[in-house]
């Protein structure tokens, strides 16, 4: 028999040259030094209309042709999808004739002065406009109507949850039971010497008792034991450790038959748990409203208590349904009827696919809807479906400049990788060539995340990879890595509501689909995030790096121009800090902004001259800054980096936005429902910060390097 040969591992070096390879033998002429990449941020439908300006100026300077590398994050993936959605078509490229979406341009006054306003200019390519007049006029992709409104958002939210608590709930029941049978809800009275008893108490609360006393004579003995080995002591402390994790665990099992028939649990139980919802609702919405200030340390343990206090009301309601089913009330046929209901639930789990009953594919819709649309969407300005877009494979993408890296996230909250787990999560690329990253492997995009249907064999599709890059509503994650959303009882929670947009791939050939049992029970817990994983989550790039700038320096490109378009009103610039750090201490790249004229001093409102027209009590000097860039092998670099912020001399129309909606650029990322004038706002921002920038002698001076 011969021996099957392994295939060789790729590696990142390997990764890297191929990308350099395919862009090369794009290139007509190299007229840059270097490689060079465009960064497209995350922040959702404001970033996307952020960036999609920062495009139309960069096309106008033919800039945009130059680049070699897209490297997109969340919203900012979603016009750079569409960019490359319609690259791939014929007739449209990256130069001011043939861009898809239109191209912007000030106008002159008679004197040649340059007005603030802007205009499409309707030439050589009409459907150039009709393409930007779709986006913006149906920027509210999730309520596109043709029937897909609020209605049916909401129902496909319900159908979520009602899927959900039917697997996990009867599989809690059943869990309940057996913990019933265990008898440790049954009440006993433990003798004592000198005539002591404990309460008629639960075993398991008087089990955890035990254990606690356990411990404390075992605290008693060591103390008076004297030094111990070095080894001793480490696997005493581990010891001891699970010995608190039981005590723990038993007592919460303990107190359910008590707190029970404390709360008369139909009843009280009830109205508990829903005022429970509404509680965690409330305080996870406010503690996420604003990720720019210092989290009050109340605030990060006030949703996770809301969580553990709802998912306890759960357990009382199981135990209740099996205390019920017990009482003499009750017709025998009851108890063999629940197991039925389980034997159903369990067969639906372990046959419902993890990407299917998520959230996943009806956002990946409604985004491939609005940013790839077919023709007949595009000709008549309105919702229609997609169905081109539903068929094109990552893999299959068009091969022209620039090459698209697609970011997300993977999840690696139980990674043996302590700066991994720490993280919450990894870098994990998707793109034409190549898909991994290097905590896990590399597969080439062609076998990658690849499913039999109707015996056809498929993989991952272009617009499925941009609704994974911003899947940010998602269990054990959080912005760069930090939030209530990372903690365990939160995320049990948002998993037991079915709240996640992540998605599973299978890490072997030999894995079965992920489905609600495995691994959804071990996620349900917390477990099985790992980069040796059977199966990986994957969700929105913004969990790791929310700049799209952390690739980019992986491949240590000579230039790149960065598109902020995050919600940062504090001007905190926390994700660039975190980008920052994290590039320091993964490759030893070093990013100051040594310019102090060109710093990010001058991005902060009111830094503005008072003398300008507009007054200066929301205006910066600029909309950008210069950041040198020092690779570890010595090479240099630059950054320009532009953001959401308002300076002088804008279109009046922008100004009118502002003082309507003060919290303008910075309006919250829950808002994914805007209508034109939003849209258009922050569209022409940034058109004009970009424009503004391209201007400027510094970046003059390194572009022409």
């Amino acid at each position: 028999m011969f021996k099957k040969n392994k295939p060789k591992q790729i590696t990142q070096e390997t990764v890297i040259a191929n990308e350099h390879e395919a862009i090369d033998e794009i290139k007509e002429e190299k007229t840059t030094e270097g490689y060079w990449g465009l960064a497209l941020s995350g922040g959702g439908i404001r970033s996307a209309s952020f960036s999609l300006g920062v495009l139309q100026a960069l096309v106008k300077h033919k800039i945009l042709s130059e680049i070699d590398y897209l490297s997109t994050v969340s919203g900012g993936g979603y016009i750079g999808t569409s960019l490359t959605w319609f690259l791939g078509k014929k007739g449209f490229g990256t130069d001011p004739e043939n861009f898809p979406f239109g191209r912007p341009t000030y106008q002159k006054d008679e004197n040649g002065t340059r007005k603030n306003e802007s205009e499409e200019i309707d030439k050589a390519d009409e459907k150039s406009n009709r393409i930007l007049n779709y986006i913006r006029q149906n920027a509210s992709y999730l309520t596109p109507g043709g029937g897909l409104g609020i209605l049916s958002l909401f129902a496909v939210a319900m159908r979520g949850i009602f899927l959900s608590f039917f697997v996990y709930g009867a599989l809690l029941i059943a869990l309940i039971d057996i913990v019933s049978r265990a008898q440790l809800f049954s009440n006993k009275s433990i003798p004592l010497p000198w005539g002591i008893q404990i309460g008629s108490l639960p075993l398991a609360l008087q089990l955890s008792i035990g254990m606690v006393c356990f411990l404390a004579v075992c605290a008693l003995l060591y103390s008076l034991s004297g030094t111990r080995k070095y080894k001793f002591r480490v696997s005493g402390q581990k010891f001891i450790g699970i010995i608190w994790g039981l005590a723990i665990s038993f007592a919460i099992i303990g107190s359910v038959p008590l707190v029970s028939s404390g709360l008369r649990v139909w009843i009280a139980g009830g109205l508990t748990g829903i005022g429970t919802i509404v509680g965690f609702v409330t305080v996870l919405m406010k503690s996420n409203g604003s990720k720019e200030k210092k989290r009050h340390p109340i605030k990060t343990v006030l949703p996770q208590f809301a969580a553990g206090a709802l998912i306890y009301g759960l357990i009382l309601g199981a135990y209740s349904i099996i205390l019920i089913n017990k009482t003499p009330e009750s017709a025998q046929g009851i108890h063999w009827s629940i197991y039925i209901v389980l034997g159903i639930a369990f067969f639906v789990g372990i046959t419902s696919k993890l990407n299917n009953t998520g959230h996943h594919r009806m956002y990946r819709d409604r985004l491939m809807e609005l940013f790839m649309p077919d023709d007949v969407a595009i000709d008549t300005g309105t919702w229609n479906q997609a169905r081109k877009a539903e068929k094109q494979l990552l893999h299959k993408i068009h091969t022209g400049r620039p090459y698209h890296l697609i970011n997300t996230n993977l999840v690696l909250i139980d990674s043996s990788v302590r700066k991994y787990r720490d993280r919450g999560g990894h870098s994990f690329t998707l793109s034409r060539l190549y898909c991994g990253s290097d905590a896990t492997k590399w597969w080439p995009t062609t076998s990658f995340a690849g499913g039999w249907k109707w015996l056809r064999r498929r993989g991952m599709t272009l617009a499925s990879a941009m609704a994974i890059s911003a899947a940010a509503a998602n269990p054990n994650t959080g912005s760069c890595g930090r939030g209530p959303t990372r903690g365990r009882f939160v995320s049990a929670l948002m998993t037991l509501l079915n709240i996640r947009l992540g998605y599973w791939i299978r890490s072997t050939e030999s894995a079965d689909e992920p489905n609600m049992i495995v691994p959804g029970i071990k996620a349900l817990l917390g477990r099985g995030f790992s980069e040796n994983a059977m199966f990986l989550e994957l969700t929105d790039g913004g969990h790791f790096d929310n700049t799209g700038i952390y690739e980019l320096l992986r491949r240590k490109v000579k230039l790149i121009i960065l598109a902020d378009g995050s919600a940062d009103p504090s001007f905190s610039f926390g994700d660039l800090a975190n980008v920052i750090e994290r590039a320091r201490v993964d490759f030893r790249v070093r990013i100051r902004f040594e310019n102090t004229s060109r710093s990010l001093d001058g991005l902060v409102p009111e830094t503005a001259d008072s003398d300008s027209k507009e007054g200066s009590s929301k205006l910066a000097k600029r909309g950008y800054a210069i950041a040198t860039i020092t690779y570890n092998n010595g090479d240099e670099g630059h950054m320009i980096y532009i953001k959401t912020t308002l300076v002088p001399d804008l279109p009046a129309d922008v100004y009118g936005y502002s003082a309507e909606y003060p919290s303008f650029p910075d309006q919250s990322t829950g808002d994914q429902f805007f209508n034109e004038r939003q849209f258009e706002a922050y569209r022409e921002l940034g058109y004009q910060l970009t424009d503004n920038a391209m201007e400027d002698t510094n970046v003059k001076t390194i572009l022409k390097k």
